[in-house]
């Protein structure tokens, strides 16, 4: 019966890959790396105004909204001819079959990849690579979407997606694992040639529903959430997980946006036979909100404030839309014993942490946009109390962004910045965990688990399977301890072809994510807030360089190359330990219908 189910849902999907393309229908919702999106961006950016907000995914109403209050009368001749590229494409859905008022779409695609290095180290995983697992694609793509009265769009993307294969490795990673994905001299994307079947294949990777009209809108499922300008990365949610579930509703006007977002995560454990899986504040609940006000045509600022549960219940007061979490406030706790052997009471939830995010973007000049993010995890102030939850904690990130017409196409590009402290989404070590069971001295171990609760990470990942944190970090990309500068630029012949040179260098301290074999969250050694301001430990250097480029061939096949050097000097924060890799990716597409 099973297999009969997936051979008919199979085969709704293909009938769905007969339906033709679509363009840019009001009631559909976009990311920041949709073609409409980033259209909007390079057209803002030459007529000298903001560009599209930075909270994503977006729906096309609100973006619609925005490309209405571009003066028309103020073009450059220059960007003439992206603006009227942009405005057919709200004006036209014949990419859609239309039933009746609504517009059914599809998709199929198949890309093939392989990936070659010269560093036969056994031991490496996703962050050795520059080309990573967000990048890479599934070898076979279905996707399937419906809009009712450019009011409700769905969503249904299924991928094949091969897996980062964890296992037991011996390498100096700090995990103990490997990812089989990133090791061996010739690797390619094509799932199920082992047994392996990691969490990271949980498929759909986006489905969900939205609901949106002119100046609010609502979507909940699953896709990638993205806040901030960030091109390396945001400081609150950033948008290299592989997926988030998630609500999120905006509501909008010409100059002033407001959005709440609220995400559920499984518990941090090690072991899928912990018990505190399945019990004990066993549901994690995560909600950020953001007011977004342009001050003047020129010049936007962002307000935003996060907060962490851990929550045996769900309370209203979590899902408070005006409600500003601060970190001693909404502190309880409630641990019952299942073995009836006590526990400590306390309340229906527990804060674990907050933080907040100012945001500014400045349009500049024509062609030129700056933006930057300063983030706040915990800044301790004289009067409260003292030694709690130290060191103070902060990061930020500054950046300018560029587009200008050239010839037949377009050059593009940023230059960025950031920082992260030390402590930032990190907090104290929980210490030794008690040696006896719970039933035979109670107090001590939810004592301890209390702290546990309290002490890990306040932006925690979307999916890993290995342990509390890992690839699908929610914060910053590289976590604390990290200082990164990038540039990139980019020149782009819209449906022929695309050129890319990229440049990072990042330094990174031992106050890590565990993911990057660095310490994590063990800060009990720490003496003083002030020594955890500057980079930690014996520092990381990182250097990476890369080209790549497409070729589009036909409406229905794509190919795709990228060359990258990197070289690491103390990798890993060891002394000494040297690591150097020449990396080549190789792909083509081949599409039924594009999406």
């Amino acid at each position: 019966m099973k297999g009969k189910r997936t051979w008919s849902l199979i085969g709704l999907l293909m009938l769905g890959c007969m339906l033709p393309a679509f363009t840019v229908p009001l009631g559909a919702v976009y990311d920041r790396d949709s073609r409409l999106y980033r259209s909007l961006e390079n057209l803002a950016l030459e007529t000298h105004v903001l560009m599209p907000i930075s909270t994503t995914p977006v729906t096309g109403h609100q973006l619609y909204s925005f490309f209405q209050n571009i003066p028309a009368d103020n073009i450059p001749s220059s960007a003439k001819a992206l603006y009227d590229e942009v405005s057919a494409l709200f004006s036209d859905d014949s990419g859609y079959t239309r039933l009746s008022s609504s517009l059914i779409s599809g998709g199929m695609s198949v890309t093939p990849e392989i990936y070659l290095h010269t560093n036969p180290a056994t031991d490496l995983t996703e962050m050795d690579w520059t080309y990573r697992y967000k990048d890479r694609s599934p070898i076979l793509s279905f996707r399937g979407e419906a809009i009712i009265a450019d009011t409700f769009h769905g969503v249904f993307d299924f991928d094949f997606k091969k897996t980062r294969g964890y296992a037991d490795g011996t390498g100096n990673d700090g995990t103990g694992v490997q990812e089989k994905f990133f090791t061996g001299l010739l690797t390619h994307n094509i799932a199920f040639t082992s047994q392996e079947q990691d969490w990271d294949s949980h498929a759909p990777f986006s489905a969900f529903m939205s609901y949106s009209r002119p100046h609010f809108s609502i979507i909940f499922g699953r896709d990638t959430v993205a806040w901030g300008r960030g091109n390396t990365g945001d400081m609150i949610i950033g948008g290299e997980a592989d997926f988030h579930d998630f609500l999120q509703y905006t509501v909008y006007d010409k100059a002033l946006a407001y959005t709440f977002n609220a995400m559920v995560f499984d518990d941090i454990t090690g072991s899928i036979s912990d018990p505190l899986s399945f019990y004990d504040e066993g549901m994690r609940v995560f909600t950020a909100k953001r007011i977004e006000a342009s001050i003047t045509p020129r010049i936007r600022v962002a307000l935003s404030s996060i907060a962490l549960y851990y929550a045996s219940a769900l309370d209203l007061r979590m899902f408070n839309p005006l409600m500003w979490e601060h970190n001693f406030i909404n502190k309880s706790n409630d641990y019952t014993d299942p073995n009836g052997s006590g526990g400590i009471p306390g309340g229906s939830y527990n804060e674990v942490n907050n933080a907040m995010a100012l945001d500014v973007e400045v349009a500049v000049a024509p062609g030129w946009g700056a933006y930057g993010q300063f983030f706040v995890d915990q800044i301790q102030l004289g009067g409260e109390a003292s030694g709690v939850f130290d060191p103070n904690a902060f990061g930020f990130l500054a950046g300018t962004q560029f587009s200008r017409p050239y010839k037949e196409g377009r050059l593009t590009g940023f230059a960025e910045l950031a920082y992260t402290t030390p402590g930032l989404y990190l907090k104290e070590d929980p210490g030794t965990k008690p040696t006896q069971p719970p039933s035979a001295n109670p107090a001590a171990y939810y004592a301890w688990h209390r702290y546990k609760m309290l002490s890990n990470l306040p932006l925690v990942r979307a999916n890993d399977s290995r342990d509390a944190a890992g690839v699908g970090f929610i914060g910053y990309h590289y976590g604390p301890d990290t200082f990164v500068t990038a540039a990139s630029v980019a020149y782009d012949v819209q449906d022929a072809y695309a050129l890319q040179v990229d440049m990072e260098f990042s330094i990174h301290g031992d106050y890590g994510l565990k993911a990057h074999g660095r310490k994590e969250n063990h800060l009990s050694t720490v003496t003083s807030s002030t020594e955890m301001v500057w980079l930690h430990g014996t520092l990381e250097y990182r250097l990476a360089a890369g080209v790549s480029g497409t070729k589009t061939f036909s409406n229905w096949l794509e190919g795709f190359a990228r060359l990258d050097g990197v070289a690491v000097w103390n990798q890993r924060n060891q002394t000494g330990n040297f690591f150097g890799d020449m990396q080549m990716s190789l792909g083509a597409t081949v599409s039924i219908s594009r999406w």
